[in-house]
């Protein structure tokens, strides 16, 4: 069976400016420990948080909750790692491998849409609201963070940056309907 599919992605590289401007504007995330700032042991905690921010957000805006799905967590978590195991932060993996590549084993076998979202942040701009806070502020991010056709999310967090040694953690959230 061949899958039509239609993918958006959107990369977030100076977060922690945009973070601290969006941050200013909106009311604090009444999700626990969305202001904490991530730390290795907390990596699934803090995933967590992140997709209750986004949740919080998506319904101020009427749109749907998502669901976590769990082929598109582990493509997530592994995607974030990897950006900062090898110092790279795009969707397309130094070998060239996409995103939706990446995702072929949510999307096979299905009419699907995708996006992604990347981002990271450095010290203290290192929490899930200041991310998303981030996310909502770049007009591309915000677009695919509020899509009201994605159903299914995945959410992954990985400790460190992917170009700097520099304390921080690293984002990717994986968004998904599948037809």
């Amino acid at each position: 069976m061949s899958s039509l599919g239609t993918i958006s992605a959107t990369l977030g590289g100076a977060l922690v400016l945009l973070a601290s401007a969006a941050t200013a504007q909106a009311a604090p995330s009444s999700c626990p420990d969305a202001d904490e700032v991530v730390v290795a042991e907390a990596v699934d905690r803090a995933a967590a948080v992140v997709g209750c921010v986004i949740d919080e957000e998506r319904a101020k805006r009427g749109r749907p909750r998502l669901r976590e799905q769990g082929q598109l967590e582990r493509a997530a978590e592994r995607h974030a790692r990897d950006m900062v195991r090898r110092r790279y932060f795009s969707h397309t993996t130094p070998e060239g491998r996409t995103f939706d590549e990446r995702l072929q084993p949510y999307t096979r076998g299905f009419e699907w849409t995708v996006g992604e979202t990347l981002g990271w942040g450095r010290r203290s701009g290192a929490t899930p609201e200041q991310i998303v806070r981030a996310w909502l502020a770049s007009p591309s991010h915000r677009r695919v963070l509020l899509d009201p056709d994605y159903r299914d999310v995945g959410i992954g967090v990985a400790p460190g940056l992917p170009l700097s040694t520099d304390p921080g953690a690293t984002f990717a959230v994986d968004y998904g309907l599948r037809r």
